[in-house]
C-alpha cells in the first residue's frame, strides 16, 4: 500500500486482519474516497464514506456522502466496522460522534482510529487530541479498547463493541 502516514498503515493492517467476506464498512472523514475505494476493491466488500466536504475525483467510484461525523446516527444502515484516519480533529463534536457510532455498528463490531496526537507538528495551525482522551470517549460510548498505542506523531486505537 502506498500510504502517507504510519497511521494509514496501521489502520490498513488492522482492517486486513478484521475484514471478512460480506462486510460493510464505514469510513468517517473519507476525503476523496481513495482509501475506502482501495480497501473495498481489494477485499470485494462494500463501504460508505462520510465527510462534510468530500473531495471530488474523476476516477472515484466510492460511495461518499456529505455528512458530518457527529451526524453518523442519521445513516440508515448498520456497519460491521467503522474507521477514521487523521480526521478526529476535524469533527465538530467528537463526543457526539462516539455517542452515535454504537447504534450504527453491528455486534460484535470494531472501530479503528488513527489521528495526529496532541502536540504533533504537522505544519498546520490545528489542535489535536491525546490518545487517552479519545480512549476515554470510546470507553464512555461502550467500547472495550483492545489496542492503544502512540506512533511517532500519531496515535492508534482499536475498540470493540459487544
Amino acid at each position: 500500500m502506498d500510504s502517507k502516514t504510519e497511521g494509514d498503515e496501521k489502520v490498513y493492517e488492522k482492517l486486513e486482519s478484521l475484514i471478512k467476506h460480506g462486510f460493510r464498512i464505514l469510513d468517517v472523514g473519507c476525503g476523496d474516497g481513495s482509501f475506502l475505494n482501495q480497501i473495498t476493491k481489494h477485499h470485494d466488500i462494500s463501504g460508505v464514506g462520510i465527510d462534510p466536504s468530500p473531495a471530488k475525483r474523476e476516477d472515484a467510484d466510492t460511495n461518499c456522502t456529505i455528512l458530518k461525523a457527529e451526524s453518523v446516527g442519521e445513516l440508515e444502515e448498520k456497519f460491521d466496522l467503522v474507521y477514521s484516519i487523521n480526521s478526529l480533529h476535524h469533527f465538530g463534536d467528537v463526543s457526539e460522534f462516539f455517542e452515535g457510532v454504537p447504534e450504527k455498528l453491528k455486534r460484535p463490531g470494531n472501530i479503528i482510529l488513527a489521528d495526529w496526537k496532541e502536540g504533533a507538528s504537522t505544519g498546520r495551525p490545528e489542535s489535536y487530541f491525546s490518545r487517552e482522551h479519545i480512549s476515554k470517549l470510546m470507553t464512555e460510548a461502550g467500547f472495550e479498547v483492545t489496542e492503544s498505542r502512540d506512533l511517532e506523531r500519531q496515535f492508534f486505537l482499536v475498540g470493540k463493541l459487544f
